[in-house]
């Protein structure tokens, strides 16, 4: 009797090799050597060269299409995908869907990367999935806030690190802060890992950059009070205040106070520069808190820092904290003190 002999075919030969039907309005990005990705690369790498083109990249399909429902354009969508993948199986949703139908997200250009590419342009800390979207996008359009709802604001001195910006944006949005102004030696809101750590919020949260005679300006025509975030000094650590309801006062605060009804108690401190007379402050109804990069060790540069004579200080007895918990201590205290207020 004849014997059967059994296929030795390899199921995944070159004759057998499955072939994904690439959507033609896709153009493939390879390597390192290709323009488009080096121009990729760089919008990360390179803070002159992302303000001279007014183009970020953003990392995610939540966060792109929710710059689309704003009627935001995207230049470029760049999809991850394997250069030969071996099975369907290998391309999987979010990718697979924009492959699938790429005008879900109307885009300039379509663009495929392996994961190795998308890694290149976004750099290690981002960890992008195996089937991330990425979009080129220009800068979105900021509207500021008009005057009569600009309440609070939030100013930032030198605050360079990336994480501690984007922090500081994802608090002050959530805690109802208008607005975000920067000095000049201030960090980037279109850099990556402050994109990451705002939850994606410093690309559409208002901000606006100028100097030390601007911000003055702009403090004067939007009438905000300035108040800014210092240690206390230690012959106010052993302090303690109310504010009261009806007219914002500020105490020091005694056991009598503390049990009258129209006084709330704060862990803040709040004083004037210049001074150790703590009578005759009151919290002002508008207000711009500025924080600054040295807020932690307690030294600020005199002869660049923003500095107006008389102005407040608050501050928390809170030694060694950073400046993102402190700037959300203070913010949401503020806010706290205010709610309770009769006259904000």
């Amino acid at each position: 009797m004849r014997k059967v002999e059994r296929s030795r075919t390899n199921p995944l030969s070159k004759k057998n090799l499955f072939k994904y039907d690439w959507p033609k309005v896709f153009t493939r990005l390879h390597g390192i050597q290709d323009k488009m990705i080096q121009h990729f690369q760089k919008l990360r790498e390179n803070k002159q060269y992302r303000w001279e083109q007014h183009l970020t990249l953003v990392q995610g399909e939540k966060n792109i299409i929710d710059l689309m429902k704003k009627n935001h354009p995207i230049k470029s969508l760049i999809v991850t995908a394997p250069n030969k993948p071996k099975t369907k199986y290998e391309i999987q949703p979010p990718a697979l869907d924009y492959l699938e139908n790429p005008h879900r997200i109307a885009a300039d250009n379509y663009y495929l990367m392996n994961i190795d590419m998308v890694r290149k342009i976004l750099g290690s800390g981002a960890k992008p999935e195996r089937h991330e979207l990425v979009a080129e996008v220009h800068f979105p359009p900021i509207a500021s806030p008009p005057k009569e709802q600009m309440t609070r604001f939030l100013i930032l001195e030198k605050v360079n690190d990336p994480y501690d910006l984007g922090m500081l944006i994802r608090s002050a949005k959530a805690l109802g802060w208008n607005g975000l102004y920067l000095t000049n030696k201030t960090g980037d809101v279109y850099n990556s890992f402050a994109q990451t750590a705002s939850k994606s919020h410093s690309l559409t949260w208002p901000y606006i950059y100028g100097s030390s005679e601007e911000l003055r300006k702009f403090l004067h025509d939007n009438g905000l009070n300035l108040l800014i975030a210092e240690p206390p000094k230690q012959n106010l650590q052993t302090i303690s205040q109310v504010v009261c309801k009806s007219d914002n006062r500020i105490f020091t605060s005694t056991e009598k106070l503390e049990q009258h009804d129209d006084m709330i108690k704060t862990p803040l401190l709040f004083w004037k520069s210049g001074t150790s007379d703590l009578s005759e402050l009151k919290l002002p109804s508008r207000v711009a808190l500025l924080l600054s990069r040295e807020l932690k060790s307690g030294r600020r540069d005199n002869e660049s820092a923003i500095s107006i004579d008389n102005e407040m200080r608050v501050g928390i007895n809170a030694p060694f904290i950073d400046v993102p918990s402190a700037g959300s201590i203070i913010m949401w205290e503020l806010n706290r003190i205010t709610a309770n207020s009769k006259k904000v």
